[in-house]
């Protein structure tokens, strides 16, 4: 189904609903509004009968109250004629008539219902009209009586009542209340009660009386579900003057109305005479008539006692309602207000449905769209899958299958055949003949029928056709409340996984091999300190056994002093790992099974896994080091070899001494010249005393003993050695050195200093075959975290530097990784053992010291050797972090405003040195240019040259070297000052390149202090 037809479907589906949504609504509706409007109808006629009643007591309440009026009227009329008559003077009985007027007057203003009274004499003569705003006499009183009533009013008795039938006035004063009714009665003088004296007559407008019966002043209809009320005379003469002026424009709509209506409310009217109340239909409108019957006031003669109403000739009234909705069913409903929000509510509820029940048949057809495209790519998916997918009966017959299956299926029956070859049974070639549960054993159908799900390698091996494949087998049952409905079976290709699995295996196994064949004992190591990983070397070199080294902890592979202590390096090695190689190490010590402690070398190197895991590679080194001793040995022979020649002329020329001087004591002795003879025997002496400390000291190098270390005076022991190597360099080799006062002391092994600097010196020789000059210097080094980026792998701390310099050919930046390597040499074959750095570097090692090698092709070698100086203990690195050293201190409190004010031009052909000292300068203020060549160096003088303050370069650059670069500077620019750094002392490189242009150097490596006061010393002042 595609969308839009379920666009459509749903649309469909909605208008349906609908449909017979408003159907059963509305035909619900018109049952309920039939009940209804007969119950409205029963309800109006109830309530116009009520109404009619209503009106029916209070006019009749009304008519009593006004002929209680009209009767203290009578009284006072009675009264005050009887003053008049009795009063002798006219003009006193004619003010007393005009103030009986003037009551009247009042007493009409107190009474707006009487709109008007007339006063009659006997024979019905006007003698006043009285309003409540005038006064008119007989001559101005315009009021005619009907005839008919004046008969009637001039029979009354006196205590008798004439009520009139509705009166339409002509009079323009009375346009407002043109309807009235008139009530007369007779009054007599109280002297004679039985004597008539005239007649008193009141209008009373009948919108007086009507009005105070309903509230039409607030525009409210007195019944609710009629929409118009009117109170009409029979003969319908009310109905275009209607009394109850708020329903005017309704009588006006009425009396415009179709003779229909006329003749319709004349025959309801005649009718309800006679029956009371008449209901009926007129156009469209139910129309309902009640006829309103007065009661008779009773007669009584007493005092007090109302007058009787002996004439009622008030015209009949009828209370018309006409119904606020249609006779017609459907024109009711409209009209019907109340009903209104029920049918918005039908129509709402139903739209609602509707909308509902459109949306969920969308939904449903969505989803069902939705189902068949999964169904459709699950089917395109199971088709396309690589898996042979298939479902059988219960039976074994296959009933759905994708295209792998259908692939596989002939495979399986040929396998299927050649296990049944020598059988008799039928052939199952065909695919259709295949059969799930002939793949599986009784015992697997068995545990099939369980609902069990069964798992299976296949293998089918190779042929003409197809190789050989792996299969994995799924078969499970598909079942409903425990019930078999069918068989489901997936295969999948696992010949790459098998493969690659057998290609595992055997990898696995070569690094095993590997791991176990290696030479160095390799522990893995967890977090815990526990060994997990070990190969054989490990168990031959500490004599565990495999299941030994299961749970061991590496501690345990130490002697016993270090194992406390090594738990806290673990742990924080394990919180920072890094790699550690062999050669970075110092001299370690194991202990193996046996409790036997030896020497060992260990690299660490942590394995980038969650685990933490670190690779420990351990070397015992007891034979090398017995190697090694016989080499150290072998070299010191070798410098004896050397020694032999220098050895051999030095004890000639003591032994000629010592000779010399015996024979001259002897001859002394001759002459009897005994303190002559004496000097000379002492001569012999001291000469003699140099031959055995000579000899002692050939002896000491030439035996083979342990490191013995010792405190050493360092001024004391170079000027001794100094002797000593003049024997073994060349006549044209000159020797040069420099020791700085107050040098602290060292601890090493005596002799072994000897021979490592014999060694440095005899190599110093042979660079320089046609002479040359060594220099050999004792400072003072403080190393720090700060020298850290120039190179240096030194702990930090105070280090004693003994240097020995060269100006030979220098060492190619190529063999300098390598120089310190046993049996490497770069002399010719049979000039060298390539053993004597090598010993240097171990003995330096040893010592808890280092040797560094700084040295340029055609400019020399220096070779530095640190020792830790006694009774100044070495620092972490976190300690001299922020401890500053006086020179540092005295740089800190220069002022980074003045430097501001002075240009650099830095010159190095090493990028990092240069880098670190343009951020050391540039941190304090310097403005600094930095070249790393001599051509750049001098582009940017010509170009700033005039703004530069300083120079500072390397000495040793390819192209043109630092000094070069100075005099080129000197010539372009003789006002620049040109300092220089270099690792070579500044006598050896003075000799060297045979300038008179003064040479001041900073001695690399160097501190950010000492930079920075090599610095402002040789600044310009400004």
């Amino acid at each position: 189904m595609k969308q839009s037809s379920a666009l459509r479907y749903s649309l469909l589906i909605g208008l349906a609903t609908l449909s017979l949504g408003v159907l059963i609504s509305f035909t619900m509706l018109g049952f309920f509004v039939h009940s209804q409007y007969q119950q409205d109808n029963q309800k109006n006629q109830q309530l116009l009968n009520n109404e009619s009643r209503f009106v029916e007591h209070l006019m009749t309440q009304r008519l009593r109250s006004f002929q209680q009026h009209l009767a203290l009227l009578q009284k006072n009329l009675s009264t005050n004629q009887q003053l008049i008559d009795q009063e002798a003077s006219a003009e006193i009985a004619k003010q007393l008539q005009t103030l009986q007027y003037q009551q009247l007057q009042t007493f009409i203003q107190t009474h707006p219902h009487f709109s008007e009274i007339i006063l009659f004499d006997k024979q019905m003569r006007n003698r006043a009209e009285i309003f409540s705003h005038s006064i008119q006499n007989a001559a101005q009183s315009t009021f005619q009586l009907n005839p008919e009533f004046s008969n009637e009013i001039q029979q009354l008795q006196p205590n008798d009542i004439f009520l009139s039938k509705l009166q339409l006035d002509t009079l323009n004063a009375m346009q407002e209340n043109r309807t009235f009714i008139l009530m007369a009665t007779p009054y007599t003088n109280n002297a004679k009660p039985s004597v008539t004296q005239g007649y008193i007559a009141v209008k009373i407008s009948l919108q007086e009386l009507l009005l105070p019966l309903y509230p039409f002043n607030n525009d409210k209809t007195p019944i609710n579900h009629l929409m118009n009320l009117w109170i009409l005379e029979r003969n319908l003469s009310a109905l275009s003057i209607n009394p109850i002026t708020p329903l005017w424009e309704q009588m006006n709509s009425l009396s415009t109305a179709s003779s229909d209506v006329f003749t319709g409310l004349s025959e309801m009217l005649t009718r309800a005479q006679k029956e009371g109340t008449q209901t009926r239909p007129i156009e469209n409108h139910q129309y309902q008539v009640r006829a309103i019957q007065l009661q008779q006031v009773p007669v009584k003669n007493t005092h007090n006692a109302l007058p009787h109403t002996v004439i009622d000739h008030f015209t009949p009234l009828y209370l018309i309602g006409r119904s606020a909705y249609s006779a017609d069913i459907t024109t009711y409903i409209l009209q019907t207000p109340q009903l209104r929000p029920m049918i918005y509510g039908i129509l709402l509820l139903n739209l609602l449905l509707t909308i509902l029940i459109t949306v969920f048949a969308w939904r449903h057809a969505k989803n069902k769209i939705a189902r068949d495209k999964d169904n459709n790519l699950l089917h395109h998916f199971i088709q396309k899958a690589p898996q042979a997918v298939m479902v059988a009966n219960a039976n074994g017959e296959v009933q759905l299958s994708n295209q792998s299956a259908l692939n596989l299926i002939p495979r399986l029956l040929a396998e299927q055949n050649a296990q049944k070859k020598h059988s008799h049974s039928a052939s199952i070639e065909k695919p259709e003949n295949f059969n799930l549960l002939s793949q599986l054993s009784s015992d697997e159908q068995y545990k099939l029928f369980q609902l069990e799900t069964l798992f299976k390698r296949i293998y089918l091996p190779a042929d003409n056709r197809y190789s050989g494949k792996y299969f994995y087998c799924k078969i499970f049952a598909i079942e409903h409340n425990h019930e078999l409905l069918a068989i489901g079976a997936t295969y999948s290709d696992q010949t790459q996984i098998e493969e690659a699995q057998q290609h595992l295996k055997e990898t696995q196994e070569r690094i095993s091999a590997i791991f176990d064949s290696a030479a160095d004992a390799i522990l893995v190591v967890n977090q815990q300190g526990t060994i997990i990983e070990h190969n054989v070397t490990a168990e031959q070199m500490f004599g565990y056994s495999a299941e030994e080294f299961k749970g061991l902890k590496v501690e345990q592979l130490m002697p016993e002093r270090f194992r406390h202590n090594h738990v806290q390096v673990r742990e924080n090695y394990m919180h920072r790992p890094r790699m550690r190689l062999m050669q970075d190490a110092a001299l370690l010590s194991a202990q193996n099974k046996n409790g036997e402690v030896f020497p060992i070398e260990a690299s660490l190197n942590a394995v980038k896994s969650d685990d933490k895991l670190v690779v420990c590679t351990v070397r015992d080194i007891r034979e090398r080091q017995r190697i090694q001793q016989q080499l150290n040995q072998a070299q010191k022979m070798d410098a004896i070899g050397k020694l032999t020649g220098g050895i051999a002329h030095d004890f000639n020329n003591l032994i000629a001494i010592i000779v010399g001087n015996l024979d001259l004591s002897e001859v002394y002795l001759e002459k009897n010249n005994v303190s002559q003879a004496h000097q000379s025997i002492k001569k012999a002496q001291q000469v003699t005393e140099r031959a055995t400390n000579l000899t002692k000291r050939l002896l000491a190098f030439a035996r083979k003993q342990t490191l013995a270390p010792e405190k050493i005076h360092l001024k004391t022991l170079l000027e001794a050695e100094l002797e000593m190597i003049e024997r073994v360099v060349s006549k044209q080799v000159r020797l040069h050195l420099q020791v700085n006062d107050n040098l602290p002391d060292i601890t090493a092994d005596r002799l072994e200093f000897q021979t490592a600097l014999l060694n440095l010196a005899i190599n110093a020789n042979d660079a320089m075959p046609d002479g040359g000059d060594i220099f050999i210097q004792a400072s003072m080094s403080e190393i720090s975290e700060e020298q850290s980026f120039l190179g240096e792998s030194l702990k930090a701390g105070e280090y004693v530097v003994v240097s020995v310099t060269d100006t030979g050919s220098g060492i190619a930046k190529a063999e300098q990784d390598r120089i310190f390597e046993p049996f490497y040499t770069n002399k010719p074959v049979g000039k060298g053992t390539g053993l004597g750095l090598s010993m240097v570097y171990g003995f330096m090692k040893q010592s808890n010291g280092q040797v560094k090698l700084y040295s340029e092709v055609g400019i020399g070698s220096s070779f530095s050797l640190f020792f830790p100086a006694v009774n100044t203990p070495q620092k972490g690195a976190e300690q001299l972090l922020y401890e500053p050293t006086p020179v540092q201190h005295q740089a800190n409190q220069m002022s980074r405003a003045n430097h501001k004010r002075y240009r650099l031009l830095l010159v190095d052909d090493e990028y990092e040195l240069l880098s670190l000292a343009q951020k050391c300068l540039e941190s304090v203020g310097y403005h600094v240019i930095c070249a790393n060549s001599s051509q750049a160096a001098i582009h940017e003088i010509e170009n700033h040259g005039s703004q530069i303050d300083l120079v500072f370069s390397d000495v040793i650059m390819p192209e043109k070297n630092g000094l070069q670069l100075a005099e080129q500077i000197h010539n372009l620019f003789p006002d620049i000052p040109v300092i220089f750094s270099s690792g070579f002392p500044e006598e050896a490189l003075q000799q060297h390149q045979q300038t008179d242009y003064p040479i001041k150097i900073l001695k690399k490596p160097y501190r950010k202090a000492e930079l920075l006061d090599y610095i402002e010393q040789h600044l310009p002042k400004k």
